[in-house]
């Protein structure tokens, strides 16, 4: 299958009667999430999301059950909780041998995600989620970063798929509402097919490698107002033989265009 490396997303403050009050309250929310008997669940942030893997691999599940992740947004917001609740009829239509293809090529509802937050009951939002990937894909690939640098975790999900790439759907956290939306920026980054991503909040810039051969290419994209903009690439063509094989079309962005520069 496919190789993983995801890396890998202002809330109206509640008025309290003083700044310092305010801040250990929420001191305490957090510390009493995280050592709840009855959630039994650690709060996630987004450390843990950047070493989602090997031991330090984040549990989410066989794919087939609900599944509910406590996640913190940002440490002056209270902690979201994310409920994800597979669709039965597209897990039963993904087992189904006669049915598969179909399953995905439809791109189905696999499932929904209610978003809340901890120690209230009511639901936030409710996003209804399809997917070109398997219906069991949709709790085991589920992310929460930071994609546009706000400093406020976004989240995705897995849409598609193949042996050399990956593609998700965003949904950014918007500060007013405190709620989760799609924009013309999470398009964009849906059209991101990778290998790999990784995120620099520094330089406010996403670096994706693909594979569409035998060679590796590479691309860096940049968040400027709120918009992706390609600032480098490097596509390969296969040339020759031994250690000249693969070629490299690199293009860079210089005074707003995209130049060739090799």
């Amino acid at each position: 299958m496919m190789k993983h490396s995801f890396i890998a997303l202002t809330f109206i403050l509640l008025l309290t009667p003083s700044a310092s009050s305010c801040s250990e309250n929420r001191a305490g929310d957090r510390l009493s999430l995280g050592q709840n008997p009855e959630a039994g669940q650690k709060v996630l942030t987004a450390e843990d999301f950047l070493r989602d893997y090997g031991d330090n691999r984040i549990d989410r599940g066989s794919g087939r059950e609900e599944v509910s992740f406590l996640i913190e947004i940002n440490p002056q917001l209270p902690v979201y909780r994310f409920r994800l609740i597979p669709d039965p009829i597209a897990l039963a239509n993904c087992d189904d041998p006669r049915l598969r293809d179909r399953c995905v090529e439809d791109r189905p509802r696999v499932g929904r995600i209610e978003i809340s937050t901890i120690g209230d009951p009511t639901i936030l939002q409710t996003i209804e989620v399809a997917s070109y990937a398997w219906a069991s894909m949709f709790t085991q690939h589920f992310q929460a970063k930071d994609v546009n640098f706000d400093g406020y975790l976004d989240i995705a999900t897995l849409d598609g798929y193949g042996a050399k790439w990956s593609a998700y759907d965003y949904w950014l956290f918007d500060e007013l509402s405190g709620r989760f939306i799609t924009n013309s920026f999470t398009r964009m980054l849906r059209k991101l097919d990778f290998n790999e991503m990784t995120l620099y909040p520094e330089t406010k810039e996403i670096h994706t490698t693909h594979l569409p051969s035998v060679c590796f290419g590479r691309k860096i994209h940049k968040v400027i107002n709120g918009r992706l903009a390609l600032m480098y690439s490097e596509e390969p063509r296969l040339e020759g033989e031994g250690e000249d094989f693969c070629k490299l079309r690199i293009e860079k962005r210089i005074n707003g265009v995209m130049r060739l520069i090799n």
